[in-house]
């Protein structure tokens, strides 16, 4: 009886076979005979066997033998048959090519030919290559072929061949065998590659960039290693030349930029056709609002003040705000005795001073550009409180004589007195006939600037003592008896012309970048230095203010076409160097002190030491001195 397993290993064995029942399922089994041939008798079911390949049989029945399977001769070729056999002393037996394949293997069809002059070796005598296949040898320098005599050959030729060396030349076949030729030119004609040789690349190409400057930033260099030095255009940053351009950029192979506007304020500098007076402070400009702070903010050529010009202006800087000037117009008379702050402006001028005036203290007077203050013989104005001049040395304040004949002392001068805290800012000021031009008396610290000012035909320029100023510049101080006898730690860029002394009793001033021309004395000091300055046509250069006192120390001075060269007291000087001494009366240096003076590396006007030393007064004419030394000096004019 069949069972339900029966039936399902059925099914799976006529699943597992590819084939269906009706095709393949024959009936029951005990053994194989009772099955059909192409049928297997498995659990006593016959059923279709599975195709095997290369058996060569029908496993499956299905009338083909080995299908789908791989092709057994595929990449097979039949070229190599049989032998050549004699079969008897006039026939020859060979196979013909080519061969055919069957299930994997060559078959060939044998031929018989006669052989006229006999067959012997497997071969017809006179014609050895009849039926004879001949296998090439692998040789590029032999040709492969068959002498009828001898059979097969391999004859060499004079083929191009290849070494396996790339960097040698044409290789040529000589004697069977590849022979090297000359060494491989790589030379490309390009200057801007260099060339080698590897034997197993051949020729390799190095292209250089940096063999291609143009020096034009608009365009890029660069090597092709085909075409040589080729020069793209570029956008890269430039710079046109022009300083009133920026952001310069290539464009189109030329270098160009924008108008100079550098504080992006929306303003051309004023030096490139615009009207920005700054061009690196955004908050300078045509637009901005002038204050006080030093600057001119809106750029129409006045610090600290608006108006048309220096001589025509509504406001000034007071205690830091714009203050309106008082009506005009002059002269105006000043009050003997100054309260309340005071506002001196252009359209007010002249201001007349009758009688001596005082500032009192905690009171400011704010003095403008362009206007005069007259002054009455023997008039002092005092100034307890503050005095803040607003002027330029092309349109300055001006305080002078009211008298008709002046005199270096037809009035007394100003005189800063300190009675409490001060605040005394000078810039612009010119005083004439005084006295004292600007007399210091402030003992206490405080605020005190003079710059941009002018001191002219007075009997003494500036004088007094100020603990507070440390440094003045832009000073002139013209015909004066005495133009400078305080203090001051540093003065630049100055001019002493026409004093009797330029500069009198000013212990340890440094002084530098200035001028002293056409002075009595130019310096009557006691110690202090000079840096970068010019003496000439003085009578006297430099001295002590004593015969017994410290020189002042020369950096860099030009002393020349003086009267009287340099004359050092009897404490000496720390040196004198890097300068020119040339032309200066009887002696350039005359030493009056037993110390040694350091006077090297100054151009004399002359390369000869003797000469030189005639120029000098010391030790060599005098025992009691000390020397100058001179050596090593310099060759030329500096």
């Amino acid at each position: 009886m069949k069972g339900p397993g029966i039936l399902a290993l059925v099914a799976l064995a006529a699943w597992a076979s590819g084939c269906s029942d009706d095709e393949h399922y024959t009936g029951w089994c005990d053994e194989q005979a009772d099955c059909p041939e192409c049928l297997s008798c498995v659990y006593n079911i016959c059923i279709a066997d599975l195709e095997r390949c290369e058996d060569r049989f029908d496993n499956d029945c299905d009338g083909q033998t080995d299908e789908g399977c791989p092709d057994p001769c595929a990449g097979i070729v039949c070229d190599h048959p049989p032998a050549r056999v004699c079969l008897d002393a006039d026939q020859l037996r060979y196979h013909a090519l080519p061969g055919s394949c069957t299930f994997g293997e060559c078959a060939y069809m044998p031929l018989v030919v006669d052989c006229p002059a006999g067959c012997r070796g497997g071969a017809c005598i006179g014609d050895a290559c009849l039926g004879l296949t001949c296998v090439e040898d692998g040789n590029p320098c032999t040709d492969d072929g068959c002498d009828p005599l001898s059979g097969c050959t391999h004859t060499p030729n004079t083929a191009p061949c290849e070494d396996g060396d790339l960097c040698t030349g044409q290789d040529v076949c000589r004697g069977g065998v590849c022979a090297v030729g000359g060494g491989r030119g790589c030379d490309d004609g390009l200057a801007c590659t260099s060339e080698r040789c590897d034997p197993a690349l051949g020729c390799v190409i190095t292209p250089d960039d940096l063999a291609c400057e143009d020096l034009d930033p608009c365009t890029d260099d660069r090597c092709d290693a085909s075409a040589g030095c080729v020069f793209p255009l570029n956008a890269a940053a430039c710079d046109d030349g022009d300083p009133c351009t920026m952001e310069d950029t290539c464009a189109l192979g030329a270098c160009v930029g924008v108008p100079s506007d550098l504080d992006h304020d929306g303003f051309i500098a004023d030096g490139c056709g615009g009207d920005d007076c700054n061009d690196h402070e955004e908050w300078l400009n045509p637009d901005a609002e002038e204050v006080c702070d030093g600057y001119d903010n809106d750029c129409d050529g006045l610090t600290d003040l608006l108006g048309e010009d220096l001589c025509h202006y509504e406001a000034v800087c007071h205690r830091g705000v714009m203050t309106g000037c008082p009506a005009g117009p002059g002269p105006t008379a000043v009050p003997t005795v100054l309260e309340e702050d005071a506002l001196w402006c252009a359209s007010g001028s002249p201001f007349l001073l009758e009688a001596n005036t005082v500032v009192t203290d905690g009171t400011r007077l704010t003095v403008g550009p362009c206007l005069e203050a007259r002054m009455g013989d023997g008039i002092t104005l005092y100034v307890r409180g503050d005095l803040v001049v607003h002027a330029e040395r092309t349109s300055p304040a001006v305080f002078l004589s009211s008298s008709p004949n002046p005199t270096r002392s037809s009035w007394l001068g100003l005189s800063l007195e300190a009675s409490g805290d001060y605040y005394h800012v000078l810039r612009g000021l010119k005083v004439m006939h005084a006295e004292t031009g600007l007399g210091l008396h402030l003992a206490r610290e405080g605020t005190i600037e003079v710059n941009h000012s002018v001191f002219e035909s007075n009997q003494h320029g500036m004088d007094g003592a100020a603990d507070s100023i440390y440094r003045s510049e832009d000073l002139s101080f013209i015909d004066n008896t005495v133009g400078l006898g305080v203090r001051l730690t540093i003065l630049s860029g100055f001019e002493f012309s026409g004093n009797d002394i330029g500069i009198e009793e000013c212990q340890g001033i440094q002084v530098e970048n200035g001028v002293f021309r056409g002075n009595s004395i130019a310096v009557r000091t006691i110690g202090g230095k000079a840096e970068n300055c010019l003496f000439e046509y003085n009578e006297h250069a430099v001295s002590t203010l004593n015969y017994y006192q410290l020189t002042m120390d020369l950096q860099g001075c030009t002393v020349v076409h003086n009267g009287a060269g340099i004359t050092v007291g009897t404490l000496g000087v720390h040196y004198i160097k890097d300068g020119v001494l040339c032309d200066n009366g009887v002696y350039d240096i005359q030493n009056g002190s037993i110390n040694d003076i350091d006077a090297t590396n100054n151009w004399w006007c002359t390369t000869d030491p003797g000469e030189i030393s005639t120029r000098i007064h010391d030790v060599y004419d005098d025992v009691a001195l000390g020397r100058v030394i001179f050596e090593p000096f310099l060759t030329e004019e500096p």
